[in-house]
């Protein structure tokens, strides 16, 4: 009878041993496997985060090139033509086919009616060529001829006498050339006349300078 219990006893200490081992390994699966499951999360989100961070970067350098571009482009369009500097006798195209050059300043003598010398400047005429190249009759009458002269750039007077101030006379043919004189006051120490021929009826040109020493 004390066998049989010794041996009940030690059969339920072995069963309770059995099972507090199962629960231990249980709880230590459980523990491992929320490890693992938190360390994927964490990895996943690491990942996660710096995709996003590379694509917003790649996205954000995208629209800086694009705003770039677009500004450039717009800055292309808007930009007139023209406001270029030429020597004496360059030949420069105008809208149309059109070339116009101007010559080397000479000393001018105004008449005794002339009307824009002012007495003690300088004066001085250009001859302006204008050759039509195109297949149109060209209208010299919107070509506008202004000057200004020495380091300050003040406004060089046109001359009007019997000889200067003419203009080319209207209409130009295709395959045909023009030639007007202008005759501008300048200050008597000027060393240089800067021409400024422009096409009225270009509205996208500044018009083209002729920088001509004396």
């Amino acid at each position: 009878m004390v066998r049989t219990r010794k041996r009940m006893t030690a059969v339920a200490a072995i069963a309770v041993a059995a099972l507090t081992m199962g629960g231990a390994l249980t709880a230590c699966s459980s523990e491992d496997d929320g490890d693992s499951a938190s360390a994927q999360e964490t990895s996943g989100s690491e990942s996660g985060g710096q995709e996003d961070e590379e694509q917003a970067g790649a996205e954000t350098s995208e629209d800086a090139d694009a705003a770039e571009d677009t500004g450039d482009a717009a800055a292309e369009e808007e930009a007139p033509a023209g406001g270029g500097t030429y020597g004496a006798g360059e030949g420069v195209p105008f809208d149309g086919d059109v070339t116009v050059t101007v010559s080397a300043p000479e000393p001018y003598t105004p008449d005794e009616y002339a009307v824009g010398h002012t007495e003690g400047n300088s004066a001085y005429a250009v001859t302006v060529t204008v050759e039509n190249s195109g297949s149109e009759v060209y209208d010299t009458d919107m070509l506008l001829v202004t000057a200004r002269a020495g380091d300050d750039g003040v406004e060089a007077e046109e001359i009007f006498d019997e000889t200067m101030g003419s203009g080319f006379g209207g209409a130009l043919p295709a395959g045909q050339t023009a030639t007007g004189q202008f005759a501008f006051d300048a200050p008597a120490d000027a060393a240089a006349l800067n021409v400024l021929v422009e096409d009225m009826d270009d509205f996208e040109s500044n018009g083209e300078t002729w920088t001509l020493t004396f």
